[in-house]
């Protein structure tokens, strides 16, 4: 019925919008992000299982066993690595990969890692695989804490009083695990590592993931409101193409190469056009010709980040500008 109404609505655009473009187009081509290593989803994987990532060295004594003496799989056991293999195969062979067509394997991770984080609690005094991993959940928080410190720079829309108060929180977090190691009590171990994902969850949120007043795209689509005088065709270039909209309560061109940019932006009329800085300077250079900047807004994206941004943070490289320009 969804499609049937859209159908009568905007016409067969949609559907072939739709089915074509956001679906086969995705999977096949690099039209809307650029091709990623077929490893891709690994780190996404052990980042989305965080904190109780290190917990998955309980599983090397099972599978090595398992390998050493093939033997039957449980079936609940076969079903869940049944679910989490086949996504992860299917969209790791894919072109258009994003880390979150990937999440719904975390589900049955997260039951067997659950599964076989309870099996070696029933024993009084934990293996040496369970000590390291709450080590090594210690660790990476305290990391995480530290990393988070150093990206304040990219931060621009966070305080920062509240990025201090974020690390401490994190830190304050592992510390607690790293308490929890040198104790006995051992079956208190989840929910102290379970207190510890919300606090850093929250920590992250509050910082880094939201801000306090209103995000880049909200401002950038107050801009574009004020800007628009008319009726004036608006479009997107690799930024913001389905929250603009949102936001502006009006349609906007997603343009999705240089080319269709190009002849967007060389109408007759006034168009307005959203892009990032880069994009507009590969527009500019050839033609030896500079279009109208109405409003630039800095924009620091967390879904792209790259480690090396982490380690060594740079505003200058790390930080995108989203510009918003006019032909006329």
């Amino acid at each position: 019925p969804w499609y049937a109404a859209m159908t009568l609505e905007h016409g067969t655009g949609y559907l072939h919008g739709f089915f074509v473009g956001d679906n086969l187009e995705r999977f096949a081509t690099d039209r809307f992000n650029e091709p990623r290593p077929l490893w891709f989803y690994l780190p996404i994987v052990a980042g989305g299982l965080m904190p109780w990532t290190p917990f998955a060295l309980l599983w090397i004594r099972p599978i090595r066993h398992w390998i050493s003496s093939p033997r039957r799989l449980d079936p609940r056991v076969l079903r869940l690595t049944i679910w989490i293999l086949l996504p992860l195969v299917f969209f790791s062979v894919s072109v258009g990969k994003q880390p979150r067509y990937i999440m719904p394997a975390l589900v049955p991770l997260a039951i067997l890692l659950g599964a076989a984080i309870a099996e070696a609690l029933e024993t009084r005094r934990p293996g040496a695989a369970m000590r390291v991993a709450t080590g090594l959940t210690a660790a990476s928080l305290l990391a995480l804490a530290l990393l988070l410190w150093r990206v304040r720079s990219l931060a621009v829309d966070t305080p920062v009083v509240v990025m201090a108060i974020a690390c401490g929180a994190i830190a304050a977090a592992g510390s607690a695990i790293l308490i929890h190691l040198r104790s006995r009590a051992s079956r208190a171990l989840p929910f102290t590592v379970a207190g510890a994902a919300v606090v850093t969850l929250l920590a992250l949120h509050y910082s880094v993931l939201s801000s306090a007043g209103p995000e880049p795209v909200e401002r950038v689509a107050d801009l574009v409101r004020s800007q628009r005088t008319g009726s004036e065709p608006t479009a997107t270039h690799h930024l913001l193409v389905r929250n603009l909209v949102f936001y502006t309560r009006f349609p906007s061109v997603d343009l999705v190469d240089p080319a269709r940019l190009a002849v967007f932006l060389e109408s007759s009329d006034r168009v307005l056009c959203v892009l990032p800085a880069h994009a507009l300077h590969a527009y500019e250079t050839p033609r030896s010709k500079r279009l109208r900047r109405l409003a630039e807004v800095p924009y620091f994206n967390v879904s792209t980040v790259k480690l090396k941004a982490l380690v060594w943070p740079d505003p200058n490289a790390d930080l995108e500008t989203i510009v918003v320009v006019s032909n006329k």
